[in-house]
């Protein structure tokens, strides 16, 4: 069984505003890096890379895979470093990790206890009033709600973040 989530460069996707300026931008690399601790803790690989083909115009994406057996083969999140910069960067971070939490919660699209109206609400205030249907328009049926999630939870806090990667892979902790 293999699932992969991909977070798409911010600017194609959706206009993001979450940052502004140098002095923010030299915080996006400890706060990202706080988050990727913890998600390293979960077992999950991590990975920095440059991204081509048909990866190419991804900021960054979640794999997990598994034999026949339940086995997991690969458990990896890969950031793109060629497209996941300046205030791209943490919330690409932010996104990835709310899909290692879904993974730990067997793909549940409630792993972090928002409903399906707040989370709407975030992405509209994050993204714009066109959000849902450029979602929906990308991922299929069956994506939606996992991808709503995580993307309605890149503007968070850091520490909200990793709460729900730890309580989610509490197995881990």
């Amino acid at each position: 069984m293999t699932r992969t989530f991909t977070t798409f460069v911010a600017p194609t996707v959706f206009a993001t505003a979450l940052f502004t300026g140098t002095a923010a931008e030299a915080s996006y690399v400890p706060e990202a890096q706080r988050i990727l601790d913890v998600v390293a803790q979960t077992g999950t690989k991590i990975t920095h890379k440059t991204c081509t083909g048909e990866d190419a115009g991804n900021a960054g994406f979640y794999e997990i895979h598994s034999n026949d057996d339940g086995k997991v083969t690969k458990d990896e999140l890969t950031v793109c470093d060629n497209n996941a910069k300046g205030r791209d960067y943490l919330p690409t971070i932010k996104h990835e990790a709310i899909h290692v939490a879904q993974a730990c919660q067997q793909w549940d699209a409630d792993t972090t206890g928002r409903t399906d109206k707040w989370l709407r609400k975030q992405l509209k205030e994050n993204f714009g009033p066109k959000a849902y249907e450029k979602l929906i328009s990308l991922y299929d049926k069956d994506h939606v709600d996992i991808e709503l999630e995580a993307y309605g939870m890149e503007a968070r806090p850091t520490a909200e973040i990793i709460e729900v990667v730890k309580d989610a892979c509490a197995f881990a902790f």
